[in-house]
């Protein structure tokens, strides 16, 4: 669950900084988490130890990557929102903008979830192995 809370805050900091940054944070992260990743992948293939990708990192990568990605768009598109209610131009609905955010979050932590339960169990106990 330590796992799911790490990353659960992650997501939850990209959603709010996003929205208060109009996007410019969530993309920021996005870039700074796939050069990390970039970093790790070149570092673990120059190893010559690839195997690690497959059993480390690829049963969650999708599930996490995804979930971060959709985080991403709510604090960007949120900050959008903002940004264009800030110099009066026409808005999406309160309600429809709302409810797309509760939807696309709470799928974004049901990814999470599942990323956290591969990473513990799946994942670790591989590369362990």
């Amino acid at each position: 669950m330590d796992l799911f809370y790490l990353t659960y805050d992650i997501s939850l900091s990209i959603i709010v900084f996003g929205l208060f940054t109009f996007g410019l944070f969530s993309i920021i992260m996005m870039l700074a988490n796939g050069y990390v990743v970039g970093i790790v992948i070149g570092e673990v293939l120059q190893l010559r130890m690839g195997v690690l990708l497959l059993t480390g990192l690829a049963p969650h990568f999708f599930t996490e990557t995804l979930s971060l990605f959709l985080c991403s768009t709510v604090g960007s598109a949120t900050g959008l929102q903002l940004f264009r209610w800030l110099r009066g131009i026409q808005l999406i609905p309160l309600k429809c903008l709302l409810l797309e955010t509760i939807m696309i979050t709470t799928f974004s932590v049901f990814l999470l979830f599942i990323s956290a339960f591969i990473e513990s169990n799946i994942s670790y106990v591989r590369i362990k192995g």
